[in-house]
């Protein structure tokens, strides 16, 4: 089996590994498929297990972005495209195959993917302002929006190479694909665009108010 395809294979794997949905079953007894969001992904499992279990399932999240990157490197990491492993974790967590491909929307995984390539002086910075910009919206989608952008930006800033500019929109390009649905379902009426960034959550209120 070539390095790379191995390396893609077992980052994804790695990433479908659904902690949150694992916690939320094995402590409260909840199918995050059918409450609140409905997403399969941290957030969710805060809403409805608290801030402790979510802080955790966050936790192990990011961890699935670190571990893909490190196994692609080692098993990969003279193919110019090694990267491409945590990315591959992203998806897995997204689209897992073990929930028949609904997972979450990967932005924890995604981080994690990030730092293992980032200097902590770029991490700071973002997350730093996506503390703030979290903090005044109260928005997770506007903030992981600002988060890549001031990444992509550091990444320029200090000079680093172009592949892993490449890397972190492949893992932002992620990310969009699995929250696009949300979306595109509020691009549909005039106005509902606002109201969707002011509020992601008002497309699940509608759903589950039925």
């Amino acid at each position: 089996m070539p390095p790379l395809f191995l390396a893609l294979l077992i980052g994804y794997l790695l990433g479908s590994i659904p902690f949150a949905h694992i916690i939320a079953r094995a402590v409260g007894g909840v199918q995050l498929a059918e409450v609140g969001s409905r997403n399969v992904g941290t957030r969710n499992l805060t809403r409805n297990l608290g801030l402790g279990w979510g802080a955790l399932g966050g936790v192990l999240d990011f961890s699935k972005g670190l571990a893909a990157m490190a196994i692609g490197e080692a098993v990969a990491g003279g193919h110019p495209w090694w990267m491409l492993a945590g990315t591959a974790a992203v998806a897995g967590h997204n689209w897992p195959v073990w929930l028949r491909f609904r997972g979450g929307k990967g932005l924890a995984t995604a981080l994690g993917a990030a730092a293992w390539v980032a200097a902590w002086p770029e991490l700071a910075i973002v997350f730093a302002l996506g503390w703030v910009v979290q903090r005044l919206t109260g928005n997770i989608t506007l903030t992981a929006a600002v988060g890549f952008v001031v990444m992509l930006v550091s990444l320029q800033a200090v000079g680093r190479p172009l592949e892993v500019t490449y890397f972190v929109l492949s893992l932002a390009a992620a990310v969009l694909l699995a929250t696009w649905p949300d979306i595109s379902a509020k691009l549909k009426k005039p106005g509902e665009v606002q109201k969707y960034f002011k509020d992601p959550n008002a497309v699940y209120k509608k759903k589950t108010s039925r």
